[in-house]
């Protein structure tokens, strides 16, 4: 697109985004199972279940929730903080 751009002479600005791919796996992957493998998964062990369904779908997800927070707090926060320095 930015040679497109610069050939027809048109003024354009980049734009940094952040890479969104570990929400998108975090809602569509399938091992480990993302919230939508969960919701299913909940949903046909729960299918003819009618009192506390809504409460173990609950807490599949706010386990879930807490390991990839969990996750995502030792990778980007506290790993960095402990490792050794190069030179």
């Amino acid at each position: 697109m930015k040679e497109e751009y610069v050939r027809e002479g048109i003024k354009w600005t980049q734009i940094n985004y952040f890479n969104n791919k570990i929400v998108c796996e975090l809602i569509e992957s399938k091992n480990p199972p993302g919230i939508m493998s969960i919701i299913d998964d909940v949903c046909a062990t729960m299918h003819a279940v009618t009192e506390g369904a809504d409460s173990d779908m609950m807490q599949v997800l706010l386990m879930h929730f807490f390991i990839y927070a969990y996750l995502f707090i030792y990778l980007f926060i506290l790993r960095p903080r402990y490792s050794i320095p190069e030179g």
